[in-house]
């Protein structure tokens, strides 16, 4: 089997399924006493209130708030883990969805995507809906400032990333970035193909990959063909 395979436990012991990175070779990985974190200026979006946030994500510690994607001025935007290790969603600085699943394994990589459209969030780890909320965020892909790993140099992750995808005005599935193969095993879809999608429509669409020198050298330029 290809890339890095894992299973990942949940808060009441069953077994979600297994994952494997397929063709992700590497990740970023962020401390938060380096305070390490990406940080763009959004242009103006296709459609702000309609996106797609899809991600791997290794925790390194537990017990505090860290985030994968924030914004906001006032009041901020963010997804992000909870102290109490639940995976939480803030708009202007309001709680608006917590989990019921903890996520407590420092092992374990986790597929998360977060999508939005008119009638609110959808959240899911490894294709597994783990919630709903008819509440939205209104700064997420506006054209303000967004921070991957931190919320204003602030929660920083003690953990790794790897393979982020924004797409400006779709609505997308779990199954778009990754998929179940023939054993079960949840796997993310190759380099290429989520490459195709974030290249479609979209001004604010970008693709963050750790895999090359090129990457290496112009850390955190997007891979994609938007250069954004």
């Amino acid at each position: 089997m290809s890339g890095i395979q894992q299973m990942l436990l949940g808060a009441g012991g069953g077994a979600a399924p297994v994952v494997d990175m397929g063709d992700i070779g590497h990740s970023l990985r962020g401390r938060n006493a380096t305070n390490c974190f990406l940080s763009r200026t959004f242009g103006a979006p296709t459609l702000q209130n309609t996106y797609t946030w899809s991600g791997w994500v290794k925790r390194g510690d537990l017990g505090r708030q860290q985030s994968l994607i924030a914004t906001g001025s006032g009041g901020f935007d963010s997804l992000h883990f909870l102290p109490s290790d639940a995976l939480g969603v803030q708009a202007a600085s309001v709680t608006i969805f917590t989990s019921t699943q903890k996520f407590r394994d420092p092992t374990a990589w986790m597929h998360i995507l977060m999508r939005q459209n008119a009638s609110g969030m959808e959240f899911f780890v490894n294709g597994v809906s783990i919630g709903t909320t008819a509440s939205k965020s209104n700064q997420i892909n506006s054209a303000i400032a967004h921070q991957t790993m931190s919320n204003a140099a602030s929660f920083m992750i003690n953990g790794c990333v790897a393979r982020i995808c924004f797409v400006d005005g779709l609505y997308l599935a779990p199954s778009d970035f990754a998929e179940a193969n023939s054993e079960g095993t949840w796997i993310s879809k190759s380099q290429a193909a989520c490459k195709a999608i974030v290249d479609g429509p979209g001004n604010n669409n970008f693709m963050l990959e750790f895999d090359t020198a090129a990457a290496l050298a112009n850390l955190g330029n997007d891979f994609s063909d938007n250069n954004n």
